[in-house]
């Protein structure tokens, strides 16, 4: 974790104590002061612009839903009304179909009692003024009906007659089919009696022939009349078909005759005054000149729905329903001026109030920003206080824990370092006490296991801080992946051999963008860790191109990963060492390294399955592949001509190297300080065709033999340093101590084989 330091700046610390970033901090700034004296007035002008805005919407808002209100009061009424309008006229035909349930059950009828049925039936539906019987009577059985018709009337001279329109009457004149009325009750005085042919005038005979023709009630259109009831009030005529039962589709037996007062009804129904409510009722099925049936709170005079559509201003709530087969349509408006005085009741309060409210909340407003302006300056230093003080208190918190986390570090990796350091020291007691020990190959084999494990351990250590430290910068380049890649297979093909294991490769001949150096860490990593941990089966190595990307991929035949264990696969100490009492560094440095190098990393693993990780690298131009190198340790090549100069200050470091050069067939100078180091590079002295020189000496530091070796031909340097914040020196190579014979010999081979081009020259 990294600490918060001072260079951050006070925005970066904010934001890491989760303060605002932009939080001010230069509380005598003048330009502050005067913007908090302006503040004040501009914010209660926008407070007060906001308020009466929002009051104004509100208002609207409130007529809105006043208006919605009214709609919705308006339709609940009309529904009422029109349903109680139905009801009525269904009331009043009801009468109709109990005289017809009177002659289809062919009782014995006269006319006393067809009059007591009928004033009994009308005593229960009011608004019933007449029921008559008409029977359907042929030109051959119009003879028969006159007769029985003059003994009912007990007049010789009875006879089917008509109405001329005049009032006049006279005999009817021949026809098919005639409907004269039979039998007739009457609660008053009327306009029909019996012998009068109901067919006779236009508006009765569509009326029965509707009614023949749908089996179902029809009704003329309604008139005036001064006769049956209260002169100039409103009467309707109905007529409905008796059949005989057997037969549904013969000629009707004759009609049933009713007449119904519509004035009476509409009083039932409305009542005598207009409370809270106007309506108008026209009849669809009339004339245009003779529509308008009824009107209550209306001074209009329309005479049909057009002309009143056209006068009104809103045509209201409209309800249509049918009266005998006439449509009838009613349109229903609310009270003249009770509506809207109430519609603007709430919206005018609503209005007043806001404006209070939004005056008496700027006052407000602007008298705590004014006092808010004078607690400024102290708000501000109480702040700069606090912020200094939690500023110190996340120092120390992330000190204690990077203190905290670093000594548990370094107790789980001591006790990584001790495991083969442990068998290391009783392998060389045993050689010791057994010299011929030294010429076993499987004995040899482990001792200089337990030197890799311990070397592997020094290294991931070196990177871990390296890391950490920022002192590992990539340099990406083009890079040719097989070579590469079959050197760290061959590398890592005698630790597979130990286990028992099938190492695999296949490797495609592309490049790819990289570190070769990082890159070359990461897979060795991931290699490492698959061997380890698989304990049989086999481990592969796959590089390919696939959709214009490159994968590098480390299969293994392990028992794989639960899915908790892999979400915490990369962290530090919570790898696959760390559940065996070991650190766990190798994967965590693979991820840390592919971040800085921007390659993806993924793992995918199920338990008992074996693991696959994949590294995706950018494609580059493919370069000319040279010949495979061998490893340094299977060529056994011999040391060219010229002799080596070591510099080191470490006695049994300078021998063991010295011994380890000369058992290659070099010739070695030893220097153990800076002075000794001049001294051999003296004018007059061979000059040595490579030096391996370390950078920290006792009396100054490797790289000042710069200057003396600049007077002739520079031999190429190997740097070797145990400062893991040292990288690369220009383009020279460094090794980090300890380092393994294997890396010592390659980077001998690599220093020299740079410099050969030169002294070809």
């Amino acid at each position: 974790m990294r600490s918060v330091q001072a260079r951050d700046g006070p925005g970066a610390i904010l934001r890491s104590m989760g303060f605002a970033g932009n939080m001010p901090i230069d509380i005598g700034a003048a330009p502050a002061t005067r913007a908090a004296a302006r503040g004040p007035l501009w914010l209660a002008a926008l407070v007060l612009a906001a308020g009466l805005a929002s009051t104004a919407a509100g208002s609207v808002l409130l007529y809105d839903a006043a208006l919605q209100r009214d709609r919705q009061r308006l339709e609940e009424e009309a529904t009422a009304k029109a349903r109680q309008l139905e009801l009525a006229i269904e009331l009043s035909l009801e009468s109709l179909h109990a005289v017809r349930a009177l002659f289809d059950a062919n009782l014995p009828l006269d006319a006393e009692r067809f009059e007591g049925f009928v004033r009994s039936d009308a005593a229960r539906h009011r608004g019933t003024l007449a029921l008559g019987w008409a029977p359907r009577v042929t030109a051959e059985k119009r003879p028969a009906f006159e007769h029985e018709l003059a003994r009912l009337l007990e007049r010789p001279e009875a006879a089917v007659f008509e109405a001329t329109g005049h009032g006049q009457r006279r005999t009817a004149a021949e026809r098919p089919v005639l409907y004269p009325l039979q039998h007739l009750a009457a609660l008053g005085a009327g306009d029909i009696e019996p012998g009068l042919d109901l067919a006779s005038l236009a508006s009765r005979r569509q009326a029965i022939e509707a009614a023949v023709a749908s089996g179902q009630a029809a009704a003329s259109k309604v008139r005036r009349a001064d006769v049956w009831s209260t002169p100039g009030e409103l009467v309707i005529q109905a007529f409905l078909p008796v059949r005989d039962t057997g037969a549904p589709g013969a000629a009707p037996r004759g009609v049933v005759v009713g007449v119904f007062s519509v004035s009476d009804i509409l009083r039932r129904v409305f009542g005598s005054e207009a409370t809270g409510l106007r309506a108008a009722i026209f009849d669809r099925s009339a004339p245009p000149p003779e529509q308008r049936l009824f009107a209550l709170g209306l001074d209009d005079e329309a005479r049909n729905e057009e002309e009143w559509r056209d006068r009104i201003e809103t045509p209201g709530v409209q309800r249509r329903f049918l009266f005998a087969g006439r449509e009838w349509v009613a349109y229903f408006l609310p009270a003249a001026g009770a509506a809207s005085s109430a519609r603007l009741l709430w919206p005018l309060a609503g209005l007043l109030g806001g404006l209070l409210l939004t005056t008496l909340l700027t006052a407000y407003l602007f008298a705590a920003l004014a006092r808010g302006r004078q607690l400024l300056l102290l708000q501000r230093r109480l702040l700069d206080e606090q912020v200094a003080t939690e500023v110190q208190r996340r120092l120390r918190e992330q000190e204690l824990a990077a203190a905290q986390a670093r000594s548990s570090f370094l107790q789980a990796a001591s006790h990584d370092l001790r495991q083969p350091l442990h068998a290391l020291s009783l392998y060389l007691s045993l050689l010791g006490d057994e010299p011929q020990r030294g010429r076993d190959p499987a004995f040899m084999a482990q001792l200089q296991h337990s030197a890799a494990a311990l070397q592997g351990l020094f290294d991931a250590l070196l990177d871990i801080g390296r890391l950490e430290s920022g002192q590992l910068e990539p340099r990406p380049r083009s890079v040719a992946l097989r070579p590469l890649l079959r050197g760290l297979v061959e590398e890592s093909r005698a630790a597979a051999q130990r286990k028992g294991l099938r190492l695999v490769e296949r490797l495609e001949p592309v490049a790819g963008v990289s570190d070769p150096l990082l890159l070359e860490r990461i897979v060795r990593n991931l290699l490492v860790n698959a061997l380890r941990y698989t304990p049989s089966g086999w481990v592969a190595l796959r590089c390919i191109a696939r959709g214009g990307r490159l994968r590098l991929q480390v299969f293994d035949s392990g028992p794989g990963l639960p899915r908790e264990r892999r979400a915490r696969l990369f962290e530090p100490c919570a790898g696959d060492r760390a559940d065996r009492g070991g650190v766990g560094l190798g994967l965590a440095i693979v991820q840390e390294l592919a971040r800085r190098l921007g390659h993806p990393l993924r793992v995918r693993s199920r338990a008992g399955r074996g693991s696959v990780f994949t590294l995706e690298l950018s494609p580059a131009e493919a370069e000319a592949q040279a010949p495979e190198p061998q490893p340094a340790a299977a060529r056994r090549e011999p040391w060219p001509d010229g002799h080596v100069l070591l510099v080191e200050d470490d006695p049994e470091v300078r021998a063991a190297t010295a011994a380890r050069l000369r058992a290659w067939g070099a010739t070695v100078e030893e220097a153990g300080s800076l002075a000794e180091a001049r001294a051999s590079l003296a004018e007059g002295r061979p000059r040595p065709a490579l030096l391996l020189l370390d950078v920290q000496l006792p009396d100054g530091r490797g790289t000042e033999l710069r200057e003396a070796l600049r007077a002739g031909a520079s031999p190429p340097i190997v740097w070797v340093t145990a400062d893991p914040k040292l990288d690369r020196l220009d383009a020279e190579i460094v090794l980090h101590k300890p380092v393994t014979a294997l890396k010592l010999r390659s980077a001998l081979d690599a220093a020299r084989r740079r410099d050969a081009p030169a002294r070809a020259d």
